[in-house]
């Protein structure tokens, strides 16, 4: 599902959404969902970063809580996104539709603006907020969605779609 071809002037990667239909078909993630239609979608790189990458990201349109995201990406020995650059941020985001917001693997179990952390145990080093973002949550625990590539924390018992990776940076 992940084709990358080489040349002299640019690596090509390709990206893959899964859209959950009635139709069942083979995808990487098995039972998860039923895949309805496939689209390849196109991502020209040339960034030195990007040529050593070795990830391959996965939308999966059904809808889970953040927690049950998580555990569909790890029964397929992936994760949910993390997002360590700009150009891993634009990537995500040609994944989804217009104001399509989608689970990536960021949260914060202890309210407090400096606990971000995530799925993978990496440190947050890039984050792209939306205006008024992160919002105050006293109470609750929060976990991150990316919307039209910019991110906002809201209670993890929400239902989103989710992307899930493989691969290192």
């Amino acid at each position: 599902m992940w084709s990358k071809y080489k040349s002299a002037l640019k690596t090509v990667h390709f990206l893959v959404r899964i859209n959950v239909g009635s139709t069942s078909a083979f995808h990487p993630f098995g039972n998860v969902a039923k895949i309805k239609t496939l689209d390849v979608l196109p991502f020209l790189d040339g960034t030195q970063s990007s040529k050593r990458s070795s990830r391959k990201y996965f939308l999966i349109t059904k809808e889970e809580t953040w927690s049950g995201a998580q555990g569909q990406c790890r029964t397929q020995n992936t994760d949910l996104l993390t997002v360590q650059s700009n150009e891993e941020n634009i990537m995500a985001s040609k994944l989804l539709k217009l104001d399509e917001p989608a689970w990536i693997g960021l949260f914060n179990e202890h309210q407090s603006e400096y606990t971000w952390m995530w799925t993978n145990g990496e440190a947050l080093s890039f984050f792209n907020w939306a205006t008024y973002y992160p919002m105050d949550f006293a109470t609750m625990s929060v976990c991150v969605i990316i919307v039209n590539g910019r991110w906002k924390d809201v209670p993890c018992d929400f239902k989103f779609s989710f992307i899930c990776y493989t691969g290192k940076q």
